[in-house]
């Protein structure tokens, strides 16, 4: 939720201070976000491991990956072509942010499926 705001806030207010103090708190929730995010997949996986072998595991956890950034590139690519630079980076920016939020309770259903496996 706290990228979410800085994204946000970003994607409205476009000015220098704005930016430094986006910079500033993404630097710190990024490396927290990553971290808790990394411990998770490793989590994952370790559990996974049980279940499929290291060709299934590369597919599953890479291909979306990959499927998610040509997906992204896409999105933007046609939202500067129909909107100004300006208000499609603004449009952009925001959507960054709410992919992470969707992201975040994505994993979060995802990890309290597996507890309830493990019962």
């Amino acid at each position: 939720m706290i990228y979410f705001g800085i994204m946000s806030l970003l994607g409205i207010f476009q000015s220098p201070k704005i930016l430094l103090i986006t910079y500033i708190l993404l630097g710190v929730v990024y490396c927290w976000n990553q971290t808790i995010f990394q411990s998770v997949k490793f989590q994952l996986a370790k559990i996974a491991n049980n279940d499929y072998n290291q060709y299934e595991y590369i597919v599953a956890s890479e291909f979306p990956i990959a499927l998610g950034r040509i997906i992204g590139l896409s999105i933007s690519l046609i939202t500067c072509s129909l909107f100004s630079l300006n208000n499609a980076y603004r449009f952009l920016i925001i959507f960054n942010g709410t992919l992470w939020l969707i992201d975040h309770f994505i994993i979060n259903k995802k990890v309290q499926w597996l507890e309830k496996e493990k019962l």
